[in-house]
């Protein structure tokens, strides 16, 4: 089986599963006072300081929540409840669909929402949200890395707009978190979101970190664990996990880094080697993601074939795989119906080597030969 949906989940790495089985021995609850919950506060607080020293955010600063959807959701709705003096939120038409629904919702109840376009690059300028600021927006929202297109967003110059006119802000940085180096604190966001299962740590946990909690209110309700904030008996085992994949992540991550720009460029030598006829679907300033459009293909067509021949690709977020329409975030940078439909995104780990984009790119030339030949595209 070959891996390129990285940005969909990655593989559990080792560190991680060794850490999540281990902890099992240590099963107390924390909220307890005997030895056993004890033993898992413990824990937790072992997990909390290695977050804190990767992100450079306060220990008490971080919740955990289930993951990126519920920490996009956390932050929005949140916000809203412990600011109720002001209406207005600013976002962008390319964020994840749990930014999109939650301000949707705030909508319904009388909120006003401001979408921003991003260019045709992906790129949300900072003279877009300049024009459209005032002193009603209580918060901006917008992502760091693109979770379709992989455009990197110039987070530290848009946090210092919204703070100017007394706006908070948050990014949804589940698609980067431990790929790029973070600093919460220098970036000064007041929320962050992030995805244990997109740097190589389990499924089901996620991190809600916050600058000021008094800036945000809980929205579900139960004990008082977090604080209140986030109610719930904490997951240890995801906990702990959760910290030692961002822990490999991060002393890997140079390397990393570095070993992926080569898959990307590698794989766009091979199309161009090929002839195949492909336009890139954003600035390519982040090497994991390539989207890419390819003429006369339809996307679902090639998923499925690829997944015949046990190569793993998406044509968009899988959080919205499941809707038969074109990608909101490809219509927001200016592409076609036609266009989003013929795009496919790429996304590599450490794990992928330049024989399996080899093996891919030639049954990607098959695959529009036998297309072309079939409907006599030229």
């Amino acid at each position: 089986m070959i891996y390129f949906d990285n940005a969909a989940t990655t593989k559990c790495c080792e560190k991680a599963i060794n850490a999540y089985v281990e902890s099992f021995k240590t099963f107390g609850n924390t909220e307890t006072k005997y030895k056993l919950g004890l033993s898992a506060k413990k824990l937790v607080g072992q997990s909390k300081k290695v977050i804190s020293d990767v992100l450079n955010v306060s220990e008490e600063n971080i919740i955990f929540t289930s993951g990126g959807s519920e920490s996009n959701s956390f932050a929005i709705l949140g916000c809203a409840k412990a600011n109720p003096l002001k209406k207005t939120i600013i976002t962008s038409k390319f964020e994840h669909s749990s930014i999109i629904n939650a301000c949707e919702s705030l909508k319904k109840e009388g909120y006003n929402i401001i979408y921003l376009e991003p260019n045709n690059d992906g790129i949300i300028s900072p003279e877009a949200l300049i024009d459209k600021i005032n002193d009603d927006v209580f918060l901006v929202s917008i992502m760091m890395v693109n979770n379709e297109i992989g455009t990197i967003q110039p987070i530290k110059k848009l946090v210092s707009i919204a703070h100017k006119y007394g706006a908070l802000f948050h990014s949804d940085a589940v698609q980067c978190t431990g790929h790029l180096k973070i600093d919460f604190q220098e970036l000064d966001l007041d929320f962050m979101s992030a995805s244990a299962h997109k740097f190589y740590g389990p499924k089901g946990i996620g991190l809600l970190l916050c600058k000021n909690k008094l800036n945000i209110e809980n929205i579900i309700f139960g004990g008082n664990q977090q604080g209140g904030l986030r109610p719930g008996t904490e997951d240890t085992q995801s906990i702990y996990s959760c910290s030692k994949a961002l822990e490999f992540v991060n002393e890997n991550r140079e390397k990393h880094y570095i070993y992926i720009n080569e898959l990307k460029e590698y794989l766009i030598s091979l199309l161009r080697e090929n002839d195949i006829v492909y336009k890139v679907n954003s600035i390519n300033n982040y090497p994991f993601i390539i989207n890419v459009c390819l003429k006369n293909i339809q996307n679902e067509g090639l998923v499925n074939y690829m997944d015949l021949n046990d190569i793993c690709i998406s044509y968009g977020s899988a959080c919205n795989t499941g809707i038969l329409k074109p990608s909101h975030v490809l219509k927001s940078i200016g592409l076609t119906d036609e266009e989003a439909n013929s795009s496919i995104r790429i996304s590599f780990s450490y794990e992928n080597t330049k024989d399996e984009i080899y093996k891919f790119v030639q049954l990607l030339k098959t695959y529009i030969s036998k297309i072309n030949s079939m409907f006599k595209f030229d």
